[in-house]
């Protein structure tokens, strides 16, 4: 009989693949060069997992399917084979992880109170993967990519909704879940002296009072009357947020002697009347909200009204001081517009 030697296989192949895929993706394998007449295949565990490809004397792919590989880590020995011969390992091995594809948990939602920043956060990520944050659900750029599942959105004047996904370490990305920044808008909480030892909240429920800087039991109206000096504090709860105004209330003269004047319109445009019939006011004084003096009307005796022109001061909130030849002291907050 004649027997014929086949030429040695070439064992040094180089061979590449990715080191990481998702689940359920096909696998590919690069064969630098390839022999002709020489069949290569992909084996786990000693089990084919995938076709058997011919070498066409340059590069060859060898496909290996999705069912064929489990989560986590697989390692492939590649082999050549001729006919009637038996299959040889190649040097080349070669090693995949295969990762499932993740979703948010859970996402929280940012809050601003008044135009502002917010903290927006979602949780689910693998400790190699990332958090993808965006415009929409179906946006094709993403505006961030964090590792601690938090996006710092710019400053927003009002609610908007963001979206966020996880995308593992093969770049897989899960579905988008929406998460919001939620902006209170609300008018701030004021106190006005509405009338002397009155004093009275901008909101009309949710008010909270404080007196040096204690809680007053049972106060939560609109008004509070107060006798003593001190400093009065109003916390008003809107939605999550909270606003505060303080007033430092200081009693000059004995309980007979309180001004209880009426001063409208409130806010004012050109000119506010003081009624102060009665109440022996000796002079007003209007201080400017950062606290100048920008005017003093001394008023006579039996004045039943006094007229102050606003008309050529500037907007914003001022001031206006009531004197009474009693020692008695009032305060009243007006916004000018």
């Amino acid at each position: 009989s004649i027997v014929v030697e086949q030429p040695a296989l070439n064992l040094l192949i180089n061979a590449q693949g990715a080191d990481k895929i998702c689940i359920d993706s096909p696998y590919n394998i690069a064969l630098a060069t390839s022999e002709t007449g020489v069949k290569y295949f992909a084996s786990i565990d000693g089990n084919t997992v995938s076709e058997l490809a011919n070498g066409n004397g340059g590069e060859l792919l060898l496909n290996v399917p999705s069912d064929k590989l489990v989560l986590g880590e697989n390692t492939l020995t590649l082999y050549a084979q001729r006919p009637g011969c038996t299959a040889l390992p190649l040097s080349s091995v070669i090693n995949v992880t295969v990762d499932k594809i993740y979703e948010v948990l859970s996402v929280t939602d940012g809050l601003s109170c008044q135009a502002g920043q917010s903290t927006l956060k979602a949780d689910g990520a693998p400790a190699n993967g990332k958090y993808r944050w965006y415009q929409s659900v179906n946006a094709s750029e993403l505006i961030s990519e964090t590792f601690n599942g938090e996006f710092v959105t710019p400053v927003l004047d009002k609610t908007k909704s963001y979206y966020v996904s996880i995308v593992n370490a093969a770049g897989c990305e899960g579905n988008r879940h929406e998460v919001k920044a939620v902006v209170e808008q609300f008018e701030n909480a004021e106190i006005t002296e509405t009338s002397y030892g009155v004093l009275t909240s901008s909101h009309s429920s949710g008010n909270r009072w404080y007196y040096n800087n204690e809680i007053i039991p049972g106060a939560t109206g609109q008004s509070i009357t107060v006798t003593e000096s001190g400093l009065y504090r109003v916390e008003v709860e809107i939605g999550a947020c909270k606003s505060i105004d303080e007033f430092e209330f200081i009693v000059t003269g004995i309980e007979e002697a309180k001004i209880q004047a009426r001063v409208y319109p409130n806010p004012v445009v050109d000119k506010l009347i003081i009624q102060v019939a009665g109440l022996e006011v000796s002079s007003i004084e209007i201080i400017s909200n950062s606290g100048i003096s920008v005017g003093r009307i001394q008023v006579k005796k039996k004045t039943d009204d006094v007229e102050i022109d606003f008309a050529d001061k500037p907007a914003g909130l001022y001031l206006v001081k009531l004197n009474s030849d009693r020692n008695a002291v009032s305060t009243f907050k007006i916004i000018k517009k």
